[in-house]
């Protein structure tokens, strides 16, 4: 049981940071009007183009649909003590 606690812990971890990742990449191209190329430099190589996408679809998904289909809202669970 730990086992799977522990597992679905991790999994809400890196939910949570994909959201960042997410909203700090459309900062990057949405609000400060970069194009995605110019984002990824600001980036320093440790994301590519394909991620970078993702992001943004992460984002797209996050807005459109309340959420249901991003990681908007997600935060990382709380160990309970456990």
């Amino acid at each position: 049981m730990e086992v799977a606690v522990a597992l679905r812990e991790r999994d809400g971890w890196v939910a949570a940071c994909e959201e960042r990742a997410a909203v700090a990449f459309s900062a990057l191209t949405d609000g400060e009007g970069l194009s995605v190329a110019e984002a990824l430099r600001w980036c320093g190589g440790l994301l590519s183009g394909q991620e970078a996408a993702r992001l943004r679809r992460l984002m797209r998904g996050s807005t459109v649909d309340g959420g249901g289909g991003g990681a908007a809202g997600a935060s990382p669970p709380s160990s309970g003590g456990q």
